[in-house]
């Protein structure tokens, strides 16, 4: 039986994967994380200028991040639906940065492959963000450039005494229209979503920080920044195209501590 928040906030969730040991050697991690270590993510300077490839593995180490490590390119996907409530994940307890952490509805990495570093446009990195939401959370946004770019951040932050992140992350607004609310999302990715309104958001990540589930530290940058204006311009608008033209410049946030 759903209890009250699960109703109230639209929440799905799933019981958790066998968990496993977050020590150094990676035979202790899922395999569905340990596979992709040895991606080539895409290294920016702080002015988001590819510099090359960069070892996902070495990117998420804190012995590489705190000692003169570089950022790379990254995004975080927000799709709101026609009354345009926002889906939250809460990212699967195998992750390993940040796992159980509330976040918004997809984050991940362009790779340092030719059609993710087509920068005109950021048509590499829709590309991407529009491939990561559909394998996350089986979402089809219709298009990449359904996607709508409206700034960037940098940010430094570490999950534990191994793993962070240090990312140049582009801000993406999607709005469609969900004859469902439930979402048939990849478990080995996420343990639970929600829907949530902009009037209900911050109760509903203080409920979960009370549980023990924290926020991520990107969003929470990104929700410190000019995301409620952004988002009170979609209420209004009604189009995450026209929220974009409205607002986007290519300044970059910068929030490393």
């Amino acid at each position: 039986m759903m209890n009250l928040a699960q109703k109230l906030f639209k929440i799905q969730t799933i019981s958790n994967l066998r968990a496993f040991s977050t020590v150094s050697s990676s035979q202790n991690y899922h395999p569905s994380q340990v596979k992709t270590f040895n991606d080539q993510l895409i290294e920016v300077d702080e002015n988001d200028t590819a510099k090359g490839p960069l070892n996902k593995k070495l990117g998420h180490m804190n012995s590489y991040i705190l000692k003169d490590g570089k950022p790379h390119r990254a995004f975080s996907v927000f799709v709101f639906n026609q009354n345009g409530e926002l889906l939250l994940q809460q990212r699967s307890n195998i992750k390993i940065t940040f796992p159980l952490y509330w976040t918004n509805t997809c984050c991940s990495h362009p790779l340092y492959i030719p059609q993710h570093l087509e920068e005109s446009e950021a048509k590499g990195t829709k590309l991407s963000a529009y491939d990561r939401t559909k394998f996350e959370l089986n979402l089809d946004i219709g298009d990449p450039k359904e996607l709508h770019l409206l700034g960037k951040i940098l940010y430094r932050s570490q999950s534990c005494a191994e793993w962070g992140e240090y990312e140049l992350d582009y801000v993406f607004f999607a709005q469609r229209h969900f004859k469902e609310t439930t979402v048939n999302f990849n478990p080995e990715e996420i343990k639970a979503t929600a829907w949530v309104s902009i009037d209900n958001i911050h109760k509903f990540l203080e409920e979960k920080r009370r549980l023990n589930e924290p926020t991520t530290p990107w969003l929470l940058g990104i929700m410190n920044y000019k995301f409620f204006d952004w988002w009170r311009d979609l209420l209004v608008l009604k189009d995450a195209k026209k929220v974009s033209e409205k607002n986007f410049t290519n300044y970059i946030h910068n929030i490393v501590a």
